[in-house]
């Protein structure tokens, strides 16, 4: 009959494949999963970094990957990335912003000089993430050597035991099997071994850890008997669940590579009559919805896998009134593609050219186009080994747990035959997932945390005690970026309040925004709202801060080799803490704000025109530039848009770059060559009250807000150019003090550009010595066709040398390979 019954679930379960009976409780629970992740879709974060170890002073070396939790491909839905970098006493030590492009960003955080030693956490997460368990955002640890630092050791021997009936329940009269965890206080994993005894002290079984503090035992339990575990060497008791007098438990065989056998086993007592729904879902998406009809003590269902995606998959059995009867984690793993990374030699001499290929193909053999990040180390320098957090742990498994796994990567190698069992006991034995089915099944909540597409900026304006707020006030923000000047403007609301959204600017462009409060409001300000909201840590790395297994002569050596490539630096200047910053802009002429007399005659002479704004119908004109027009002769602007017409923002020269600019004729009608003070051609020096100021600030002024402007023509030559035109503005008081000027840092952090030296053309600097410990890093790199080479330079070092390659395609497939080379001196 047993047989039989199982040759029915197996017909069963493989006509629901496609075709899954539509009971109302299957329908109920399948729409509440879809109109939940259609409300809540959720992203994943993952940051690869050069290394883990480093030394105060050092550069961190980002690579973001931002991706839809449901599919892994890019994430198009934020646009924003938050790292954030913890210190040892769990304050916020730096924060960056990183621009996502289609899912892919990159950065840096130069640690400060005087860093303590210590372990320290980077965390990155989206706005929208904050919607969700803060325990699913990522975070990594990375350790600073330092020889005056010593890591806490845990002496203690105290120990804490949980234990996970699998499925979640002990039921009366029915075999469990009831995996447990055993931590110290730092949350590691630590070897037990225990008995399981009644409240009488009758021994019922013993128990031993198979693996990082876990295990599993099997035994039946009965009602009304209370059962608790003792470890040997611990006088603490630890209780398990109470007995329950009904109910389902589940027995999972994961261990063939095609079938997925599932058993069901319930006692008498159980309602059988009622129709039950098995619900299997891998991150959200419905692998296997089946109405099904356990009539027996013991049921076996057996599913094939090939309909499994990579990575965890959540096992839910509901009764007729869709409560949840018991659920259960499995891993599939079912990789869909394969990397390699090979060199043109295994053994180079110092200063050799390196010439690395990655070679990416899916699993049918078509070629990935996809991004990568590599970073190459010399391990001689650093204890950075094969890391034990990448990319495709982090996203199949971490990534969906909560609670700390020791060295996920562990978990997936493929020369370790106890690899697979031992990630059967973490889907055991690790906490719950991303959302509770009776959230979902009782109504969606409303979201607290909005998505960020570019960067958001509001506040208000208010008068100069901050007290009352300036209604029908304009705020104009400029920013001037890389050759190019944009310009917006918006109205304050009843409450002074204003905002610009979807906004794209680093911290190193010149972002300001101008306030002026209407008239008759002589004094105003700007109060921005707070951009921070930085979610805490979370528990599981919390309590591994002050631990860390590493020898106190490993810190000595560490730290000798970092201070002795320091001292290189001191004298040559070299080392792989050089980089080029991407984000410096250079101003030709005089400093902003810098004093210029306003005795005009004296410096310039009498003046060539004075326009008098009071004599002019201004309210026509968009600004004091406008006025200008035709009142001086030979002055022009060119105040342009992005479709070529004169009313916009900008035009853009054959190279593409943005030509806005004043410019205007000397007395005899030729045009006069010299550079403004923001450095264009043909631009006059713009003077405010007597203060050099630039083309940004001028334009964004109200012609009301100026009483004249004189024009002077200089033909003092500076370094074989004259100096051409002076506007000097001159505002009226009234309109000086109801304008508030303020300057913006909240943008994206742009990244910097890692340096490392050539040496197949001989330069002077090509004498110093080299001892870099990070010989190559490169983001964002692009694999178009499957495969990309790609070069760079060993150093003076006989060393060892790991390339550590990490990257994502763009249909949701993470990679990661090592490979190591070496270097020897002739």
């Amino acid at each position: 009959m047993k047989s039989k019954l199982t040759i029915c679930f197996i017909l069963i379960c493989q006509s629901c494949l496609v075709f899954a009976q539509k009971a109302s409780g299957i329908e109920e629970i399948s729409q509440s999963l879809e109109n939940y992740d259609t409300s809540f879709p959720f992203e994943k974060v993952y940051v690869h970094t050069d290394r883990k170890y480093y030394s105060a002073g050092e550069m961190v070396w980002l690579q973001a990957y931002l991706v839809d939790g449901k599919t892994l491909e890019p994430s198009g839905l934020s646009e924003n990335i938050m790292v954030d970098l913890y210190d040892s006493e769990h304050k916020l030590l730096a924060q960056r912003k990183i621009y996502s492009n289609g899912g892919f960003g990159n950065g840096d955080i130069k640690l400060p000089s005087d860093l303590k030693g210590g372990v320290y956490i980077l965390k990155a997460y989206t706005n929208w993430m904050k919607n969700f368990d803060e325990a699913f955002m990522f975070e990594k640890k990375l350790v600073v050597m330092d020889g005056s630092w010593t890591p806490t050791q845990v002496n203690s021997s105290e120990v804490d035991v949980q234990f996970f009936p699998e499925g979640g329940h002990l039921v009366d009269n029915v075999k469990s099997r009831v995996a447990f965890k055993a931590i110290d206080i730092s949350g590691r994993g630590v070897s037990v071994t225990g008995q399981v005894t009644d409240e009488s002290g009758n021994e019922i079984t013993e128990f031993k850890t198979e693996h990082d503090g876990m295990g599993t035992f099997s035994f039946t339990p009965e009602i009304g008997k209370k059962y608790s575990a003792k470890i040997e060497g611990s006088s603490t008791s630890f209780p398990l669940q109470t007995v329950e007098d009904r109910g389902f438990v589940i027995e999972v065989d994961n261990s063939n590579m095609n079938l997925l056998k599932l058993k069901l086993r319930s006692n008498e007592n159980t309602n059988k009559a009622q129709n039950y729904s098995l619900i299997i879902h891998a991150k959200r998406q419905l692998i296997y919805a089946l109405e099904l009809k356990l009539t027996e003590n013991e049921n076996l269902i057996t599913l094939p896998k090939i309909h499994f995606p990579n990575g965890i998959s959540h096992i839910t059995l509901f009764d007729s009134q869709s409560n949840v009867v018991l659920e259960r984690l499995i891993f599939v793993d079912n990789p869909k593609g394969k990397i390699t990374v090979s060199t043109d030699q295994e053994t180079y001499e110092s200063r050799s050219k390196v010439t690395a290929k990655i070679d990416v193909k899916e699993s049918n053999g078509m070629p990935v186009e996809g991004l990568f990040s590599v970073s190459v180390l010399d391990l001689g320098q650093t204890l950075d080994r094969a890391p034990h957090q990448t990319i495709y742990s982090d996203l199949f498994l971490t990534s969906d747990l909560k609670g700390y796994i020791d060295n996920p990567m562990y978990y997936f190698d493929p020369n370790n035959e106890k690899a697979k069992a031992h990630l059967d006991l973490v889907m055991m034995s690790h906490g719950w997932t991303r959302f509770s089915w009776d959230e979902i099944l009782q109504g969606l909540p409303e979201p607290e945390y909005q998505v960020e597409k570019g960067l958001s900026i509001s506040g208000r304006l208010m008068n100069s005690s901050g007290k009352k707020p300036q209604a029908e006030g304009e705020i104009t923000m400029i920013s001037q970026t890389d050759n190019m000047e944009l310009f917006n403007t918006t109205q304050t609301d009843e409450e002074g309040e204003f905002s610009f959204n979807n906004l794209r600017y680093s911290n190193t462009d010149n972002v300001i925004l101008r306030g002026m409060g209407r008239k008759g409001d002589k004094y105003v300000k700007i109060v921005l709202d707070s951009t921070t909201n930085t979610p805490a840590l979370s528990s599981a790395f919390k309590s591994r801060f002050e631990t860390q297994e590493i020898k106190p002569e490993e810190i000595t050596s560490y730290t000798e080799k970092s201070n002795f490539r320091k001292s290189y630096v001191v004298t040559y200047g070299f080392d792989s803490l050089m980089f080029r910053d991407l984000g410096s802009v250079t101003v030709e002429g005089k400093k902003r704000g810098e004093t210029v007399s306003r005795m005009a005659t004296s410096v310039y002479g009498p003046s060539n025109y004075v326009i008098n704004f009071n004599d002019i119908n201004i309210k026509t004109y968009i600004n004091p530039f406008d006025v200008l027009e035709l009142r001086i002769p030979g002055f022009r602007t060119n105040i342009a848009g992005n479709n070529g017409s004169q009313d916009n923002l900008a035009t853009f020269d054959g190279a593409g770059r943005m030509t806005n600019y004043v410019s205007i004729r000397n007395p005899g009608g030729n045009a006069k060559e010299g550079k403004g003070a923001t450095g264009n051609d043909n631009m006059p020096r713009l003077l405010l009250d007597d203060k050099l100021v630039m083309y940004d600030h001028i334009v964004s002024m109200s012609p009301s807000m100026i009483d004249r402007v004189e024009a002077y023509f200089e033909e003092t030559v500076i370094g074989g150019q004259p100096l051409g035109w002076v506007l000097a503005f001159y505002s009226k008081e009234e309109g000086a003090k109801n304008v508030i000027t303020k300057k913006l840092k909240n943008g994206y952090d742009k990244p910097r550009e890692f340096y490392a030296p050539k040496y197949d053309v001989k330069e002077p600097t090509h004498n110093q010595p080299d001892r870099r410990v990070v010989l190559f890093w490169k983001p964002m790199l692009l694999i178009e066709d499957g495969e990309i080479s790609f070069d760079f330079w060993n150093s003076d070092t006989d060393t060892e040398v790991m390339i550590d390659v990490q990257g994502l395609s763009m249909s949701g497939e993470p990679f990661h390979l090592v490979k190591s080379y070496k270097i020897e001196k002739k």
